[in-house]
């Protein structure tokens, strides 16, 4: 070992650097590392500081004996490390900014009073939030990538490509994002369709003889949010319109996400420039959610509707309904309801059994 600096922010700075080197893995650097800070270091341990709990799990788990060795060589001595989420500051706009680009908001003692509009708008639903997104084994990579996307949208990962089963949050986790990117500036333009919707404004335009109304709908945007993606094979005519907007809103640096219940190269019919594409950018999954993930979204769930079940009644709704997490959500509902009937008394696990 021999120091160099003593400095934390040149020490860090050191460390990242030969980081990026060792890792040569441009999209993991700049999603997991960008963010950090070397905080203190304290007692031969370094404090290292992240932006969200996620990352700093993802860290602990996968890079750290990496960051270990590296910062005690840059460092002189052997350290051990420790992360710590410190409060990230979100730059402001300007008001008169947003004035004079988005002349519908109405700020009110700091706050917008209507973003719900703007959301709406875009037409996302407005109780998918990445609050409320339980993140377990299943979507842990599908939820950093989300994170990437709202810290840097268009600049990473692009397109994003979540696929997997009906009902394992995909579209939840997708239009979160958007969610998200307009909460932390209402001046970008968001919008969520299905490949339905794509298709039937596209069929519409030309009908009407209004194709360029059509491309000003979608190709302005900053984010695109294409649902059912996988849908597109049977129509020739869209994929080359779509790959079309496609190439322009890459091109001029805006966020295109997919979402589709297989990945890109198992759908059939498709144009392999088109496949091309959305393998381009980062390929995910989302799998059926383990019984620990299941669980803490029946109770995440049940807080957020007032609803009280026993614990061992909640484990056994988790450990029953086992692949779809709406079908999940309907079944808490609905032994919710029955146990409400019941008055004081509690519904036992045969009755719970019974009902599912």
């Amino acid at each position: 070992m021999q120091a160099v600096v003593k400095d934390e922010k040149t020490i860090w700075k050191t460390t990242l650097a030969q980081i990026e080197i060792k890792l040569d893995a441009p999209a993991q650097f700049k999603t997991f590392f960008s963010e950090t800070k070397l905080l203190r270091i304290e007692n031969r341990t370094a404090y290292i500081g992240v932006p969200n709990p996620f990352t700093a799990e993802w860290l602990r788990t996968k890079y750290l004996q990496l960051i270990k060795s590296t910062l005690s060589y840059v460092y002189g001595e052997e350290l051990e490390v420790d992360f710590t989420v410190y409060q990230k500051e979100i730059p402001k706009i300007p008001e008169e900014e947003i004035k004079k680009s988005s002349p519908i908001l109405n700020l009110q003692n700091g706050v917008y009073g209507n973003l719900m509009d703007i959301i709406t708008k875009a037409c996302l639903n407005p109780k998918y939030h990445i609050s409320n997104y339980v993140v377990g084994n299943s979507n842990r990579i599908a939820y950093a990538a989300a994170i990437a996307v709202i810290e840097n949208p268009g600049q990473v990962y692009n397109p994003l490509f979540i696929h997997g089963k009906t009902g394992v949050g995909k579209t939840h986790l997708a239009q979160a994002i958007g969610r998200s990117i307009i909460e932390r500036n209402p001046n970008k333009k968001v919008l969520y369709t299905t490949s339905e919707g794509f298709l039937n404004d596209m069929v519409k335009g030309i009908k009407t003889g209004q194709t360029e109304l059509f491309r000003q709908k979608y190709r302005p945007v900053d984010v695109l949010i294409i649902d059912d993606i996988q849908l597109i094979s049977k129509w020739v005519a869209t994929q080359t319109e779509f790959f079309n907007t496609f190439n322009e809103m890459y091109n001029s640096g805006r966020q295109i996400i997919f979402v589709a219940d297989r990945k890109p190269d198992d759908i059939q019919n498709i144009e392999n420039r088109l496949r091309s594409r959305m393998n381009g950018g980062m390929v995910v999954d989302i799998s059926p959610p383990d019984f620990e993930t299941r669980l803490a979204i029946l109770e995440k769930k049940a807080e957020f509707l007032g609803i009280y079940l026993k614990k061992n009644i909640l484990e056994f709704i988790a450990r029953t309904i086992t692949e779809n997490v709406r079908e999940l959500e309907g079944m808490l509902q609905k032994v919710s309801l029955f146990n409400q009937l019941k008055g004081e008394e509690q519904l036992t696990l045969e009755e719970v059994a019974y009902i599912i």
